[in-house]
């Protein structure tokens, strides 16, 4: 599969639940920015239920951004696997290699326009083609299967490996544990309050609804989209996608005049301004009550 036969063949496995989670997580950390202090739950709530009715035709624009991009960070060579592997599902299946960095690591990419956060290969794709919902920063907390023969540069989402920290195991027991029913009910109802039993099926659903992604965005879209593919990639020159999570941790603290109370700044003097232009605008906790 070359060109936009690769990424209509792979719309039918991208979760429905991919791009409701990558925009959620780009509403909440405006939000933090903006008011710093986290998004309550039924803002949440709110944005999820906002994204998961989002119209097919920009589910499916989304979709087609972000294959394109990961076609174009994929080995050539191993690009006539990349389908054959996202339709199998099977830790069996070959290594896709992506293109590394000019440190030799592996490349990120932003997912959505113009955003603040940039996400490994790996990352993105388990998030896509499995629907876990992970954060950007859960990249330390993955390994490759014994199967991976490069797990350095590998993004084959079933080779990836999630470690689980105790207390995560112990929060699903405790949730599960049919003799304590009574005192988990208080528990869950706050999971429930923020994921709904009615978004479960996102986790399993295919962002493809059984519509014609050519009749929704036509040929030209796809074509225009391909464009943006270097088929002839050379590792000279090539600029890193920048790591904002180290860049903020490297950074030191001001008393008066620190990035976030500079952003806020500009953030009140100019109310139009956002960091992600989703066209969305995060809603303020206090017009909500």
């Amino acid at each position: 599969f070359e060109g936009s036969e690769c990424i209509e063949a792979l719309i039918p496995y991208v979760k429905a639940f991919s791009y409701t989670w990558f925009n959620l997580q780009s509403s909440k950390r405006r939000y933090l920015k903006q008011h710093e202090t986290p998004l309550p739950y039924e803002l949440e709530k709110g944005l999820k239920e906002e994204y998961m009715h989002e119209s097919y035709e920009n589910k499916i624009k989304w979709a087609v951004r972000i294959l394109a991009k990961l076609r174009k960070d994929i080995y050539r060579d191993c690009r006539q696997e990349l389908v054959k592997t996202i339709s199998n599902q099977s830790v069996n299946g070959p290594c896709i290699i992506s293109n590394p960095d000019t440190k030799n690591k592996m490349r990120r990419i932003d997912c959505l326009r113009q955003a603040d956060k940039v996400w490994r290969l790996d990352v993105v794709m388990v998030v896509l083609f499995r629907g876990i919902p992970l954060e950007s920063t859960d990249g330390e907390r993955l390994t490759k299967c014994k199967e991976c023969k490069n797990p350095a540069l590998c993004i084959n989402p079933y080779h990836v490996v999630l470690h689980v920290k105790e207390l995560e195991v112990y929060l699903v027991n405790y949730i599960n544990a049919k003799e304590r029913k009574g005192s988990i009910r208080v528990f869950s109802r706050k999971i429930a309050h923020v994921w709904p039993e009615q978004v479960n099926f996102l986790f399993l659903a295919s962002i493809d609804e059984g519509g014609s992604m050519k009749d929704v965005i036509g040929s030209d879209y796809l074509g225009s989209m391909l464009k943006m593919e270097t088929d002839e990639y050379t590792e000279q020159n090539i600029p890193s996608q920048p790591d904002l999570l180290k860049m903020c941790r490297s950074r030191k603290p001001s008393l008066s005049g620190s990035p976030r109370t500079a952003k806020r700044r500009r953030t009140i003097a100019n109310p139009s301004s956002h960091d992600e232009t989703d066209g969305r605008e995060v809603p303020d906790a206090s017009a909500s009550n």
